[in-house]
């Protein structure tokens, strides 16, 4: 179904804050990676939460049309974060981790700091 661009957010709008959304979940608001034992690194996103977190920062830009449901499974608008996270990880932006589960790329974590 092709969408009328008025209709809807553009995908676009949607790729910093699920880069930023991913940052937070993983290495923290203020950029500190998340202490495994004795190691530190970055942890890794669940979908679920990422889309959460994308919420707030995008209600504002949605239509109603983004909150009605595709086929009557879920909003427009979480069925196009799950479709940009795939673009985001295709582009590798983000990796996945294992199933449903992303971290930031360095070439994530250079566009969330382009961005703030």
């Amino acid at each position: 179904m092709v969408v009328p661009r008025n209709l809807k957010v553009p995908n676009r709008e949607y790729t910093i804050p699920i880069l930023m959304s991913i940052y937070e979940l993983t290495e923290g608001a203020y950029g500190t990676p998340i202490l495994f034992g004795s190691i530190e690194k970055p942890a890794s996103a669940r979908e679920i939460h990422i889309i959460n977190r994308v919420l707030p920062k995008i209600e504002h830009l949605l239509t109603k049309f983004d909150w009605e449901d595709v086929e009557g499974e879920e909003p427009r608008w979480k069925n196009t974060v799950r479709w940009e996270i795939d673009s985001l990880f295709k582009a590798r932006y983000i990796e996945r981790t294992h199933r449903g589960y992303y971290k930031l790329t360095d070439t994530g974590r250079k566009a969330v700091k382009k961005n703030t």
